[in-house]
């Protein structure tokens, strides 16, 4: 009699907890003096749909901006999408503007950013994505980087934690042990410690020293004069922060709407 032999499957256990892309949506990079603009960020969660320890929780995201000559406004415009890229939340989220030391440009010079944090009640799952649109404000001539990323916790721990054991919650996964960890390519964009900015090694508390190996989108603006008015007239901006919050999220979806015009065209044409 022969016996049936299955083929062995091996065993992969449990992924080491979720990974983030970050993509800049918007490819419209001119900006004049004195006008106001937004721009789309599109974050991806690359962990495996339905599995607990790929779920990324207090998503926080940082962008920083290379001059004075742009001003990050402190209201972003976020809408999640489920994996199946249908509706799971929308809404305002009010950012804290700050200055900080960033390693990728400076370890001595401080920069402006700007820093929002969902509600605790908004996760990410494995396969989900958020876009957050960001309004502009055009302060001078000249050329603007603006990197926008996954800040990471300032906690600093040996191991796993109990969720109350960590003072800074941002970007964190809970694993198969019951004990929670950093978003291994979140950023702290300096750590003085280190004297450096860093990520984290994966399913660990162990920093990672880099000025690059994290994730993060970058944003080119070439700021220049406004041509001389020809007649017409003039639309004025909204001057408080609550009435542009309607103004960013209708520019950020006319940014994506742009970006699938664009697609199909060039799709068209190849």
């Amino acid at each position: 009699m022969l016996a049936c032999v299955l083929p062995a499957t091996a065993d992969p256990g449990p992924g080491p907890g979720p990974s983030v892309d970050i993509t800049v949506l918007d490819p419209y990079n001119l900006i004049s003096v004195g006008d106001r603009d937004a721009f789309a960020t599109r974050m991806d969660n690359t962990g495996e749909p339905g599995v607990p320890q790929d779920v990324l929780y207090n998503i926080t995201l940082t962008a920083v901006v290379s001059n004075s000559l742009v001003e990050v406004m402190g209201v972003a415009n976020v809408t999640v999408y489920r994996s199946d890229a249908t509706l799971k939340w929308a809404g305002g989220v009010s950012g804290t503007t700050e200055t900080i030391i960033y390693a990728p440009w400076s370890l001595t010079e401080s920069f402006s950013a700007v820093t929002w944090t969902l509600p605790e009640t908004v996760n990410l799952e494995g396969r989900e994505y958020l876009i957050i649109g960001v309004g502009l404000r055009c302060l001078g001539e000249g050329t603007t980087l603006i990197h926008i990323f996954p800040r990471s916790t300032e906690d600093h721990h040996t191991g796993g934690q109990p969720l109350g054991s960590i003072s800074d919650q941002r970007n964190l996964y809970q694993y198969t042990d019951g004990l929670w960890y950093p978003l291994h390519n979140s950023y702290d964009p300096y750590d003085t410690a280190i004297n450096n900015g860093h990520i984290w090694d994966q399913h660990s508390w162990n920093p990672s020293e880099t000025t690059s190996a994290y994730a993060k989108g970058e944003k080119h603006l070439t700021q220049e004069s406004p041509p001389p008015a020809v007649g017409g007239i003039e639309i004025p901006w909204p001057t408080s922060e609550q009435n542009s919050l309607a103004q960013w999220a209708s520019l950020t979806l006319v940014t994506v709407a742009l970006i699938a015009v664009s697609v199909k065209i060039w799709k068209i044409e190849k």
